[in-house]
């Protein structure tokens, strides 16, 4: 088996994996958080955290296209929006800081959610009954992040990525 040299096919392949795995609407909206990024790019060997942060934003771009969801509805947007101009705004520090900054503001946002009323989604149908509780999607979001952050600081820790390119 030849080792894949283009990053992006990770991505796509998450992506891929959520929409034929997972059901109802998150499939798609998770598949397209993953796929969105990868779409029309040159393969790279090695993701920049402007690359990454450039991801993000044409992810969150498809996210919202497809689903509809702003920040206050109660969904995934509520933390991707904030991480994703966590990204934007530190692209230029090195991957690890950035994804800090994204999984603390994915973590503020999915807080967020708790005083929202769902527009969105099954727990639209609790009809305010949700108020309290933290959309599952910001959720997810949020626990993606932490896992983006915490796999970089892994590697860091190994020795095996440099801090900056």
């Amino acid at each position: 088996m030849q080792e894949e040299k283009n990053v992006y096919r990770l991505f796509e392949a998450v992506g891929n994996t959520m929409i034929m795995s997972m059901g109802g609407a998150s499939g798609i909206l998770f598949g397209s958080l993953f796929l969105s990024g990868t779409l029309d790019k040159q393969p790279k060997e090695k993701l920049l955290p402007k690359d990454l942060a450039q991801m993000g934003e044409e992810s969150l771009a498809a996210v919202k296209a497809r689903g509809g969801a702003r920040v206050g509805d109660k969904t995934m947007v509520d933390a991707l929006e904030p991480a994703v101009e966590a990204m934007r705004r530190n692209a230029d520090n090195s991957l690890l800081e950035m994804l800090r900054a994204a999984e603390d503001a994915a973590e503020k946002g999915m807080e967020n959610t708790k005083n929202y009323t769902a527009k969105f989604g099954r727990a639209k149908s609790l009809m305010g009954r949700e108020i309290g509780y933290q959309d599952a999607g910001a959720t997810s979001v949020y626990l993606i992040f932490q896992a983006m952050r915490e796999f970089v600081e892994g590697l860091l820790d190994n020795d095996c990525v440099g801090e900056r390119e």
